[in-house]
C-alpha cells in the first residue's frame, strides 16, 4: 500500500466506524439502489445496520439496536 503524502491526497476518506456508520468526507458521488445520484455533499454518513429511516443515509438509529 502506498504512503498517504501531501502531494498525493485522497478525493475522499472513507472511515468505518466501530458499531456504526460508514463515514464519507471529501469529493465523491453516490448513486442510489434506482439509479439516481444523491444531492452533492462534502460529509455524508452512510447506514450499516440496515434499519434507518432514510436510508441509504444514517439517522442514528443504530444507537439503540445491538449493532
Amino acid at each position: 500500500m502506498e504512503e498517504f503524502t501531501e502531494e498525493k491526497k485522497a478525493a475522499c476518506v472513507i472511515t468505518l466506524k466501530p458499531k456504526g456508520p460508514i463515514s464519507i468526507l471529501g469529493d465523491f458521488i453516490i448513486i442510489d439502489e434506482e439509479g439516481n445520484e444523491l444531492p452533492k455533499r462534502e460529509k455524508i454518513s452512510i447506514c450499516r445496520c440496515g434499519m434507518s429511516d432514510k436510508m441509504p443515509v444514517c439517522d442514528g438509529t443504530h444507537k439503540g439496536l445491538c449493532f
